[in-house]
This record gives C-alpha cells, structure tokens and sequence, in this order.
C-alpha cells in the first residue's frame, strides 16, 4: 500500500526541478540569440543585395524577424516566472515546488501568454514547410490535403492547450498537439523529399552530363531542418506522457523531469530554429551542401533559390541565376 512520498523526497523533486527550469531558461536564451544572428546577419545581406534580386525575400526577412520575437517573448515569461518563483521559495526543495506550482498555474496571464506565444511560432514554421511542400506540388494538389488537415488539427490542439485545464490533464492536449505537429513534418518532409528526388532522377536521365548535386543540396536542408524537431518532439511527448503516468511517484517523477525538461527546450527551440535556418540559407543565398563548387557559391552568394514550375512530371530547378532544365518560365523562391 502506497504512504505517498516522503519529505526528502519532495525535496530532492524540488532541486531538481529548480536546477532543470534555470538550465531550461539558460539555454533558451542561447537559441534567442542564435536566431537573432541569423535574423540580422540575413537582413544585412538582403540590404546588400542589389534590388533586382531582392524580389520574394522580404517575406521571408519579416518572418524570421517574427518568429525571433516570438520566441523571445516567450524566452523573457520563462525567465520572469523563473525568478519569481525562486525569488518567492524557501530553502528547500519542498518550498520551491509550492511556489513553481502557483507560478505554473494556467490561470495565470503569463501562462497565457507563453502558450499562446509558443502556438504563434511553431504555426509559423509548419506555415513555412507548408508553402515549401506547395511550391513543388502545386500541379498535384490533392497531394497537399492530407498535410493540411494535420496542420489544422496542430492548430486546433495548440489552441485547446492554452484552455486552462488542470495541470496534470494539460499533459494530454500537449503531448497531442506535438506528436500531430512532428506527423505534418515528416509528412511534409517526404513529400518534399520524393519530388526533389524524381526530379534529379529525371534531370540525369535526360542530361547524363548535367550537374545535379543542387538537388542533393536541398534534400539534405530539408533533412537536417526536420530531423531534430521530429526526434526531439517524439522523446519530449514520451515524456509528458511518463509525467502523467506517474503522477504520484515522485522518484519515477523526479528523473522524468529532468529529461522532459531537456527534450522541451530542445524540441521548442528547433521548432524556431529549424524554419530559422531555412529563412537563412534563402535569405544569403546559401543553399548547396559544402561538396559545392566553392567558386560559384562565392559568385552567387546573395542570389535566392528558386524553383522553376511546368507542366512536366519533373521540377526544374534555378539556382543562383543557372537553369538547370527547361525554358524560362515562372520562377518561386522557396
């Protein structure tokens, strides 16, 4: 029969939670600074640019900076509500959990805020592989409903977890809400993924002499930019569903926290930084691997990437100014 948990033990829950939020906000504030690097750093190379070339970027500079700011909003609530709760707490550890549960209470406006302000900037990012997954499947549209139906569901369930439920039962709307958001991403991912591959397939069989390896280029961003949301996102929602399972044991409870607290950081912080490094490579006009010809990177470094759209089965590609297949036609940067 369960006597519940013991004093040192609420204690040694209350270290290490204290010890996981001020590391939690420490490195969030790291991945603020990060992206507002690459916010200026893209800005700065957008000015530079010469306005011929400077069509279909703006959006993209607006959004970086919109992403940072949310994210940032949500980095300096964190904070506050971090100091606040120490500030207000005992010595022991035990004191610091009656205080880090008042703070954490969704009733709370600050709560509020940090929710709403996370919903902002994942939708952001998830908008982003959206128009990205649009812009090579845009003569096969029936492709896009399945992602766009999850996408509505991300935002449903990011919606529903703002709504002030107790603080155990909030675990399920946001283990849901992340788990449906990493499935619009692989999605997305593979979708995006098969048509650059056809497409380089294509290009070889009809020009076997013709450079492909800026298709391999953009597999490997759309790869490196999904992957760590996608495995992060999974162990962060494994465990906020550990959490709630264990309730009431706090040594279970105690060891799960620290991890769930890690995965959280990570997994938000790449839901930022990955449409982050997207905007970036667009934005400076970086968008080939370093197996690149190093010369014509230097040539083009502020030219956009560019995808060429016809009535073919396959998307040709523009990067830098070159035409790899096909005439002239309508030209998207993505």
């Amino acid at each position: 029969m369960s006597t519940g948990p013991s004093q040192a033990e609420i204690d040694l829950y209350g270290t290490v939670v204290a010890r996981s939020v001020y590391a939690n906000v420490t490195l969030t504030f790291m991945d603020v600074g990060i992206q507002l690097f690459m916010c200026l750093y893209g800005l700065s190379t957008f000015l530079e640019t010469p306005k011929s070339l400077r069509k279909g970027r703006v959006p993209f500079v607006a959004i970086s900076f919109i992403i940072w700011a949310t994210s940032s909003f949500t980095a300096i609530l964190d904070s506050y509500v971090n100091f606040q709760t120490l500030f207000d707490a005992g010595p022991t550890g035990s004191d610091y959990v009656v205080q880090w549960r008042r703070y954490n209470a969704n009733s709370n406006w600050f709560q509020y805020a940090i929710s709403t302000s996370l919903l902002v900037y994942i939708a952001i990012g998830d908008c982003l592989m959206l128009y990205r997954c649009f812009v090579l499947w845009r003569d096969r549209l029936w492709v896009m409903v399945l992602p766009v139906l999850t996408f509505l569901a991300s935002v449903a369930l990011g919606i529903l977890n703002v709504y002030p439920w107790s603080r155990f039962i909030s675990r399920v709307p946001t283990s849901a809400w992340t788990l449906v958001s990493v499935a619009m991403n692989i999605m997305v991912t593979v979708l995006i993924v098969v048509r650059l591959t056809r497409a380089r397939r294509d290009i070889e069989r009809a020009m076997p002499g013709n450079d492909t390896r800026v298709y391999s280029g953009i597999i490997a961003i759309v790869i490196e930019s999904a992957t760590p949301v996608t495995v992060f996102g999974i162990l962060f929602s494994l465990m906020v569903l550990l959490m709630y399972r264990w309730e009431t044991l706090y040594h279970q409870v105690t060891v799960a926290y620290a991890f769930e607290t890690v995965f959280a950081m990570l997994y938000y912080s790449f839901c930022a930084l990955s449409p982050q490094m997207i905007i970036f490579r667009v934005t400076t006009g970086r968008s080939w691997t370093t197996t690149y010809d190093r010369e014509k990177a230097a040539a083009a470094f502020s030219r956009p990437l560019e995808f060429r759209h016809t009535t073919t089965d396959h998307t040709g590609l523009y990067l830098h100014g070159e035409q790899t297949s096909g005439p002239n036609e309508g030209q998207l940067e993505v």
